[in-house]
């Protein structure tokens, strides 16, 4: 039902659906991979994988297991043996957090989301700059984006940086996180781990103020200001 018809018609589906739930106190079952519609929709959600059911639950704890399952720890990853690297630096893990710090499997579009990772400079007279990518799951460059390094922070040691992805910028995808550090004069490539993490975000369409019930066009979908003057 929601996979066709216009947006209009989309939208008489879901409130019609809500109105057998709710006014009529009959239960719909509303079957789909979209987590962002079954977290919008349903109250109570069951797991399901090869056939057999995995977990019965609220929601949002049931799409939370469910992100976690599929992701195969895609969202927290420690390199003990054979660290992506050179004689220079050296990656030893990365993960996904939120504002608190604690490591998530995904993210609502709504909230901040943080990438962080540790790495080990081993020798100096270099400047490593890290940098991360982000990629869609066609394999579409969304944005890279670096930061320049203090002669202070390429002492050797270990360090731990976090790059953070505003909240009204990201569309409701699943993100590739590819992530370098490079010293650029001389340029020496110290290491590039590709598809290291995967990034899932959902969004509750209950939220939505302009109607549109269904995901909106486009790798990102920021939140712009907008000026409306009467002439």
């Amino acid at each position: 039902v929601l996979a066709v018809g216009d947006a209009e018609f989309q939208k008489r589906a879901i409130g019609k659906m809500k109105e057998v739930s709710n006014d009529q106190g009959r239960t719909v079952l509303f079957v789909s991979h979209n987590m962002n519609s079954v977290n919008t929709l349903c109250d109570r959600c069951i797991y399901l994988k090869d056939g057999e059911i995995k977990s019965i639950g609220e929601t949002s704890k049931i799409v939370n297991q469910y992100l976690t399952n599929e992701n195969s720890g895609k969202f927290h990853i420690e390199f003990k043996e054979n660290k992506p690297g050179d004689n220079v630096a050296k990656l030893n893990s990365a993960r996904l957090i939120n504002i608190a710090r604690q490591t998530v499997d995904h993210t609502n579009i709504k909230e901040k989301i943080g990438i962080e990772f540790e790495y080990e400079i081993l020798i100096e007279g270099y400047y490593p700059i890290p940098n991360i990518r982000l990629h869609s799951v066609k394999g579409e460059w969304v944005f890279t984006s670096a930061k320049e390094q203090t002669k202070e922070n390429c002492k050797k040691g270990t360090y731990k940086i976090s790059f953070w992805i505003p909240e009204d910028l990201l569309n409701v995808e699943t993100y590739i996180v590819s992530l370098g550090l490079s010293t650029m004069a001389p340029l020496k490539i110290h290491f590039v781990e590709k598809d290291v993490l995967i990034l899932n975000t959902i969004e509750n369409i209950n939220d939505r103020s302009e109607g549109h019930n269904q995901k909106i066009s486009g790798i990102i979908r920021p939140n712009l200001d907008w000026e409306i003057k009467k002439k």
